[in-house]
């Protein structure tokens, strides 16, 4: 948290500050220091802390510096004029020891803050995004966090928003406050002088349910956001408002960072995306309408695609870069980050997806930065998204497990699901086959092809032909150990019954690492 005059001015409100600025670009401040009728070498990057009466004469061509005065005898601004100095003038009866104490303690909560300062910059570096600098702050706060842009539009939020209060309500529900929640909540003039501060403050009101924090996010001079913590998991202490200031500035930055401005839109679908993820909000609408406003129309058919970046090194691309190089390599989808991971939500006008065979830029991509994706089945409705996630995610885990590719789409999973599902109850290979075993066997003994031939056998619809090209091997070769399979083994290709259950039987092997072939 960076310490300048202007900030200590509003932190002195009680002692009524007079600002004034002979160079505004020398106000950021390391250490506070008392002068006396002496005042030695200056440093700029001090502020030099003491009574109008004792102040000294600074050199009118050195560097400007910092002072900060109690008005103990008149002020005249010939002063200013005479000195090169930024001051900071509070009003006389001031107590100078309690002012310095608050001084040191205002920078002792600064050297405070930089504890945090490891996880904002991995942040900022790695480009988590707001959401994630958001979640940071829930933690270190342990009080919910709203973040608002400029028009009162909700950007992001932390979890465990009290729903039981109507601004919260109406926050998750419409993705903004009405102009009649505006209108309450700057009502006074006192709110209305507080708008403009740059350092965070308390906003307190009998017709709140919880008492807030509030504070303003600039742009260099714009204001271009608001932060609103409110006090309802814990109380509020003195360290808090610092905290905020902290987190003020690095939302700063990474606004800055990500080229806010232009990409706000996206910074709301993906807030409002995470919210749905994280089981926040149930309310579509918001999502939809932001969609509608980026020139997306939601399609009847709705995929996901989980992208797993985990095992790619992210010190030469940020994550934020790896989400915009994805998205035009996918047809009719819009991305965003969530759990460091990329989502890409997929629209098509019919169920005819099939990732694997449209998607070969995205494949070799994938490939090359090693990074896997899972897709989910189809779906409809954005309120069960949170289903879909979970279906891509394990996907990534079972195919991980199984294929050696870099898309895996659910469907094809689906088995070994509920054969994950069903091994927590009994041994899978009590349900296979008796002849899979024996054929595996016979295999083993007689370094033959067996099993495998079955099995493609089976894949292939029966179709020896097919069962050839898939094998590389002459379709005479197929028709000859499928007669001996059939005759050995008394099988009767005719019975469906028998069929389904050899083909279960070698995907239950299959997801048991029990094959000498893949699947």
């Amino acid at each position: 948290m960076n310490v300048d005059i202007k900030m200590l001015s509003e932190r002195l409100a009680d002692f009524g500050p007079k600002l004034f600025l002979k160079d505004e670009k020398s106000t950021l401040i390391r250490a506070p220091k008392l002068f006396g009728s002496q005042i030695g070498e200056l440093n700029p990057e001090y502020i030099y802390v003491g009574r109008l009466s004792a102040l000294p004469e600074f050199p009118p061509d050195g560097a400007c510096v910092n002072v900060l005065c109690i008005e103990d005898v008149a002020f005249s601004e010939i002063l200013i004029e005479k000195n090169n100095i930024n001051l900071l003038l509070l009003k006389g009866g001031s107590a100078l020891e309690e002012v310095f104490n608050i001084i040191q303690d205002i920078f002792v909560s600064s050297q405070e803050m930089l504890g945090n300062a490891p996880r904002f910059l991995d942040s900022l570096v790695h480009g988590r995004g707001l959401q994630h600098i958001i979640d940071i702050g829930y933690e270190l706060l342990k009080n919910p966090i709203v973040l608002f842009d400029t028009k009162s539009n909700l950007i992001a939020h932390s979890a465990n928003i009290e729903t039981d209060d109507p601004l919260n309500s109406e926050l998750l529900k419409n993705g903004r406050l009405s102009t009649e929640t505006i209108n309450f909540i700057w009502a006074t003039d006192h709110q209305k002088s507080l708008n403009n501060r740059r350092y965070p403050y308390y906003f307190k009101s009998e017709k709140l349910k919880y008492n807030r924090i509030v504070g303003n996010i600039y742009n260099d001079k714009k204001k271009v956001a608001l932060m609103v913590v409110w006090e309802n998991e814990r109380p509020f202490n003195e360290k808090d408002l610092d905290l905020v200031a902290q987190l003020c500035e690095i939302i700063s930055s990474e606004m800055q960072r990500s080229e806010f401005y232009r990409n706000m839109k996206d910074v709301l679908f993906e807030s409002f995306m995470s919210d749905l993820l994280d089981g926040k909000t149930t309310y579509v609408e918001p999502v939809i309408k932001r969609l509608g406003s980026m020139d997306w129309k939601l399609k009847q058919n709705l995929y996901l695609m989980v992208i797993d970046i985990s095992l790619f090194d992210s010190t030469y691309m940020e994550i934020s870069r790896i989400r915009d190089t994805i998205e035009p390599m996918i047809k009719d989808c819009k991305a965003f980050i969530y759990n460091n991971y990329v989502v890409a939500l997929v629209g098509r006008d019919d169920k005819n997806f099939r990732p694997k065979a449209e998607m070969n830029d995205l494949m070799r991509f994938l490939r090359d930065n090693s990074m896997v994706a899972g897709v989910s089945n189809s779906f409809k409705n954005l309120a069960d998204i949170r289903v879909f996630f979970k279906q891509a995610l394990k996907a990534i885990e079972l195919g991980g497990h199984i294929a050696d590719e870099v898309i895996f789409p659910y469907e094809e999973f689906q088995l070994f699901r509920l054969l994950e599902i069903c091994s927590s109850q009994e041994s899978l290979t009590h349900f296979c086959h008796p002849v899979v075993f024996e054929l595996l066997d016979y295999d083993r003994e007689n370094n033959s092809d067996y099993a495998k031939t079955l099995y493609s056998y089976i894949a292939n619809g029966l179709d020896s032909s097919y069962t050839a090209g898939a094998m590389h091997t002459h379709r005479n070769t197929v028709l000859y150990r499928i007669a001996k399979i059939k005759e050995q083994f008394n099988l009767d290709f005719k019975n469906g019954e028998q069929i389904f259950h050899l083909m279960l039987s070698f995907k239950i092997l299959g997801f048991l690492d029990r094959l000498h072939f893949e699947l």
